[in-house]
């Protein structure tokens, strides 16, 4: 059984249920991580699996939360209000690019980022992938590929409520996030991913992600091993070997960073 123990026992009632709540969402998303290395891996890494979990909920303990943290919600919001998500994935990367795994406890980043996953829906693949892909690909000034992996809430009001903020009601109107089958998690990467999809351009995609990684950019190899989990002639045996070795990391090997976050859901896409 996996057991994550609360930080502090004096916090007040509305910290006490955020920490509660996505600790639950944490450990549903290990457990689905865990699931999917079963299903990747030999018996003989079984026990790797696990004592990759065990690191992963071991460093999730030790980490420190920040004093302070800004509003995602606050920053993302004017510019959802505009249908810009653009301009509310800027928000977000200059705010939470170093947020740390902990900082996500005391934190409204996990609803900002499903205001931002409604609004993205709302839009064609063809615009999906425009936006998702400029962001998420380096550029000369930052080099570095950009994901963005967190729970979300997982309880959407009706679809009549569209009105309320001055949309018709749509089936995805209030969409939640999901990374394969893994409901209530948002992966700015898997989204990038699943409109490439559509449009026929993964392999493509697949082809870049490649020679990023080979040119040593960071965030490379992650986008590329989730690319290997959708669609047709990925190469499975790539996140096999990428989730055995995440497995065999010893506890103390690094802190938690948002990085984990897209392991996760990695492991979340090989289910």
């Amino acid at each position: 059984m996996i057991h994550i123990p609360l930080r502090n026992s004096k916090m007040n009632p509305t910290m006490r249920s955020r920490q509660i709540n996505f600790t639950s969402q944490w450990i549903s998303v290990a457990c689905a991580g865990i699931t999917a290395l079963i299903c990747v891996m030999s018996y003989a890494c079984h026990c790797a699996a696990q004592d990759g979990l065990t690191r992963l909920t071991d460093l999730f303990g030790q980490a420190t939360v920040a004093k302070s943290k800004p509003s995602y919600s606050e920053l993302v919001l004017p510019a959802l209000r505009e249908r810009d998500p653009e301009a509310a994935l800027q928000k977000l990367d200059e705010s939470a690019s170093s947020l740390t795994i902990s900082d996500m406890l005391y934190s409204d980043l996990p609803s900002a980022a499903a205001a931002l996953n409604r609004s993205l829906v709302q839009l064609s693949s063809d615009q999906q992938y425009e936006i998702l892909e400029e962001w998420t690909l380096p550029t000369e000034q930052r080099k570095r590929v950009r994901v963005l992996s967190t729970p979300v809430p997982t309880d959407a009001p009706p679809k009549v409520f569209a009105r309320s903020i001055g949309e018709r009601p749509r089936d995805n109107t209030f969409a939640v996030a999901a990374v394969g089958p893994v409901d209530g998690f948002f992966c700015s990467g898997w989204m990038l991913l699943q409109a490439a999809n559509d449009l026929g351009r993964l392999p493509r995609l697949r082809i870049t992600l490649k020679e990023l990684h080979e040119q040593n950019v960071s965030g490379a190899e992650e986008l590329l091993v989730l690319a290997q989990l959708l669609g047709s002639r990925g190469d499975l045996d790539m996140a096999k070997s990428f989730l055995e070795a995440q497995a065999a990391l010893p506890v103390d090997a690094t802190p938690l960073t948002s990085r984990d976050m897209t392991v996760a859901a990695i492991a979340a896409a090989a289910m």
